[in-house]
Order: C-alpha cells, then structure tokens, then sequence
C-alpha cells in the first residue's frame, strides 16, 4: 500500500510533492511502520508511527494499516494494547 493524493490538497506545497519527497528520503510508502511476530513465543502485531514522514501525516493507507493492526490481535487470540512512544527528552 501506498499514500496517495485523491484531494489534490495544496498549502505551501502540493500535498503530492510532500508525498513524493518523504517516499524518497525515508523509503517509505507512508507513515506507519507495522509487523507481526513472536514475542516469548507469543504472537504480536504492532505499529509505529514515522514522524519524520511528513510529520506522521495520517491518510488512507495509515487507517487501513493502523486498523489491520488493531484487528489482527482477535485473530491471534492475543490482547490489543496501543502503547504510544514517549517523545525523546532534551
């Protein structure tokens, strides 16, 4: 899956620019990072937001992922916990 621009959405720069700039310095297709694995032998799915991918710009693609993460658990018959990441302290 990739982000795409279906709104054409414009403010300093076209939103597609944006898009098209982070897929090429991050080599990402968007800004969520989500895997599955094991964990102690126990099955996990989880997702990380990319900041650095237009400040974490939450489209399509991110919902759609975001939601197979937060439904994949009750498959797995494991529990479902968002645990946010604490910003980094100066």
């Amino acid at each position: 899956m990739t982000s795409t621009d279906p709104l054409k959405f414009v403010d300093t720069k076209p939103y597609s620019a944006r898009l098209r700039e982070a897929k090429k310095k991050l080599g990402m297709n968007d800004a969520v990072i989500s895997a599955e694995g094991q964990l102690s032998g126990r099955p996990v799915v989880m997702c990380a937001m990319e900041f650095g991918f237009i400040g974490g710009s939450m489209g399509a693609v991110v919902a759609k992922k975001s939601h197979a993460a937060s439904s994949s658990p009750s498959k797995l018959a494991s529990p479902s916990s968002p645990s946010p990441v604490p910003a980094a302290r100066a």
